[in-house]
């Protein structure tokens, strides 16, 4: 028989979940965690790209500020409507892997990418943006939702995760 577990609590069982090898204090803690990797990548590229001329730190901190305002919300928002879902669904099937969650991640990340830039260029009076811009926009959301998977895989296991107990009867 498969031993379960329920997210909220260890010590409570359900038979539609197997046991999670680490306890729901750090799935709840990837969850909080993860998703600042998205902005937090973007405006890491932004300051290497440097192509909007920055005049010192309190530029910087400017778009540091714009980048979180509208990323963090952004990334939080996908990560809860969809990557956690998409976590608990690979555990539930034991199809769960750090590559399972990173290309779920990457699959998820482009569109959202590419709704936010869409929304961002509706704002300016365009309704459609040109196929290039969507095509960078889906690149960096694909790349921008890896990142928060990995994130998370790595904050809910650490480097190395243990087998899962199927694993063990090759």
């Amino acid at each position: 028989m498969i031993k379960t577990s329920n997210f909220l609590s260890s010590d409570e069982h359900s038979p539609n979940m197997p046991i999670n090898p680490m306890p729901a204090r750090s799935a709840q803690l990837s969850v909080l965690l993860a998703p600042l990797a998205a902005p937090l990548l973007f405006f890491i590229g932004l300051l290497f790209a440097g192509g909007f001329g920055f005049h010192g730190l309190a530029e910087a901190l400017k778009l540091m500020f714009v980048v979180f305002a509208i990323g963090a919300p952004v990334s939080y928002g996908a990560t809860i409507l969809f990557g956690y879902p998409l976590y608990r669904f690979l555990l539930a099937n034991n199809w769960f892997s750090t590559g399972a969650l990173v290309v779920g991640g990457i699959v998820i990340g482009a569109p959202v990418n590419m709704a936010l830039f869409h929304f961002v260029i509706g704002g300016q009076g365009h309704f459609f943006a040109e196929g290039g811009q969507l095509l960078w926009s889906s690149i960096v959301g694909a790349a921008m939702g890896g990142i928060v998977a990995l994130m998370f895989s790595l904050l809910l296991y650490g480097p190395k995760r243990p087998l899962p107990p199927s694993a063990d009867n090759w």
